[in-house]
């Protein structure tokens, strides 16, 4: 997503049609295979509007020159051209093209408008949680948020940040269905790199985006605003290998004369950077390489450090439904497969026969028996969460707590942990469909109740 933006930033939106339907075929691809929800609207947005002002410009008349393109190339342009045809129709009937000036200051500031939008959506997620439920295709945007937010509970916000544990990719940790990672942007650069750098950034990049509305760059201003957007779901604004549009703040810009010139000639609509600009440049490279580099040891000093394992937590009868004695096996061998892969990983049994499990552990050698901790004095969800993070300040065992059971049962246990302020990891163990039903039954009247 990235390349697209800057390939056409270089290029100032004009491309060929080769190159348009290319872009979109990659992005399809990519929604297909990847799911990548938030690449693809960005992408679409891109092309929606480079494919609009190539459009207004030649109507398609070019493409009547079959010698460079084929019949069947033709055909295809059209058929892909519809929904800009559609677009166009619209604006025109609507009489849209007077809010353009609106459109483009609101696009100015779209780094800003996107990191308060996202804050307040992570703020406020929970209280949201009955409309995010009606919102269909959201997927893992929702889940995203509830992470942030659990983020926030635990980390302050601050100058020079947090180091914050984070782990899994695509969901999965040496094979184990483990996740915690903040995606967003926003949410990454505030809590991780501290207010100085959110403050720094969004201004850099606002400012570019100033720069390039005084040249009348608009199509520009529209690259970062979708770029902003990204950031909504994204962390790319803080890695400089991605987010290179912030050399847009340094580098010297064409004039309008300049660019009519460079259309002819089809140079780059930026112009080669002078040694002053270059110099800024490398500082600001520099100076951002430092701080993250410094990040780490600074932030550290709070006493919060990242471990390789977690303490897995496997529950007792207390929050089991209908035939939760079948699933004994299953979370004893999931548990087991995660510590075993974790050299620091632990357990705490938590249940009435927690002895018994115990000794099961132990016979069969899946786990040795000092990485094995007991509480048989929980009672309830509540209790359980209260006990274990005792169990893991007194034994000084791993900080993060992940819990071993069944989806449903995780997500009660969540929102407990989520009044507690604990946030939590899931080592989910598969149900039976012939279990899951009745489980069902009785999860949808407790949430009811």
């Amino acid at each position: 997503m990235c390349l697209a933006l800057a390939y056409c930033l270089l290029k100032d939106g004009r491309l060929s049609y080769l190159s348009e339907i290319v872009m979109i075929t990659l992005a399809v691809l990519e929604l297909i295979f990847v799911k990548g929800k938030t690449c693809f609207i960005c992408v679409a947005l891109l092309m929606t509007c480079t494919m609009w002002r190539h459009y207004r410009q030649y109507r398609l008349e070019d493409l009547k020159d079959r010698e460079n393109y084929g019949r069947i190339f033709e055909m295809l342009v059209r058929i892909v051209y519809i929904p800009v045809v559609i677009v166009d129709r619209f604006v025109k009937l609507c009489g849209l093209r007077r809010y353009k000036k609106v459109l483009v200051r609101l696009a100015v500031y779209s780094f800003a408008i996107c990191a308060a939008a996202v804050l307040l959506l992570t703020l406020y997620c929970r209280q949201l949680k009955p409309l995010l439920n009606l919102i269909p295709g959201l997927g893992s945007a929702k889940s995203r948020l509830f992470l942030g937010r659990a983020a926030f509970d635990v980390f302050d916000v601050l100058p020079l940040g947090n180091n914050i544990p984070q782990w899994g990719f695509s969901g999965s940790e040496g094979g184990v269905d483990l996740y915690f990672a903040l995606d967003s942007g926003y949410i990454k650069l505030l809590l991780e790199y501290g207010v100085i750098a959110f403050a720094l950034i969004l201004g850099i990049m606002t400012w570019a985006q100033l720069r390039l509305y005084k040249e009348k760059r608009y199509y520009a201003v529209f690259i970062l605003a979708i770029f902003a957007i990204d950031g909504l779901m994204e962390y790319w604004i803080i890695k400089i290998g991605y987010n290179i549009f912030i050399l847009l703040a340094s580098c010297s810009l064409m004039t309008a004369d300049e660019r009519n010139a460079a259309k002819e000639e089809q140079l780059s609509p930026v112009k080669a950077k002078s040694w002053r600009s270059v110099i800024a440049a490398a500082v600001c490279c520099i100076l951002f390489a430092v701080w993250c580099v410094t990040a780490y040891p600074i932030s550290s000093w709070r006493g919060w450090t990242p471990v390789k394992g977690a303490t897995v937590v496997i529950p007792g009868a207390f929050i089991d439904g209908v035939g939760s004695e079948t699933l004994v096996a299953d979370r004893l061998g999931k548990a087991a497969e995660y510590v075993n892969t974790h050299k620091d990983a632990q357990i705490i049994l938590c249940s009435n026969d927690a002895d018994a499990l115990k000794e099961i552990l132990i016979e069969t050698g899946l786990v040795e028996e000092e990485r094995i901790h007991v509480d048989a004095e929980a009672t309830s969800v509540d209790s359980m969460l209260e006990n274990t993070r005792k169990i893991i300040r007194e034994e000084k065992m791993p900080p993060r707590i992940t819990i071993c059971a069944c989806t449903m049962q995780q997500e009660r246990i969540s929102r407990h942990a989520a009044k507690m302020k604990i946030p939590l990891n899931s080592l989910t163990v598969d149900m039976p469909w012939t279990l899951y039903l009745p489980n069902f039954a009785i999860e949808q009247g407790r949430v009811l109740r």
